[in-house]
């Protein structure tokens, strides 16, 4: 897994004793969007793997109410899988399900 490196994070620590805070704001937000964009190069790898194997084996008995739970598991996936025994409550905890996504599914339980 790829981590900020340590020159960043003690630049960071540096500015919290400075009291630099406008400084501390932008450096913070600079990482923030180096560490996201980290995830969301990782994230998409692991979500490959994932898809990848239940695209080579559709017909193993998967546990849809234990894959509704995984972060890797994508909307796409979900919307075109509807007659599977998906659980929509940990589907809606994905943290890439969007609030326009429930709003657009309204017929979805998505909280039992």
């Amino acid at each position: 897994m790829e981590t900020l490196p340590n020159e960043i994070i003690f630049e960071i620590f540096n500015l919290l004793d400075t009291g630099s805070v406008c400084k501390l704001s932008e450096t913070k937000w600079n990482y923030f969007n180096i560490s996201q964009d980290i995830r969301d190069k990782r994230q998409k790898f692991e979500e490959n793997h994932l898809l990848k194997l239940l695209e080579l084996f559709p017909d193993e008995k998967w546990d849809y109410s234990w894959l509704s739970g995984n972060p890797n598991i994508s909307w796409n996936y979900i919307n075109s899988n509807l007659k599977k025994v998906w659980n929509y409550y940990w589907i809606a905890q994905n943290s890439s399900i969007t609030w326009s996504i429930i709003k657009q599914n309204k017929p979805i339980r998505w909280i039992d």
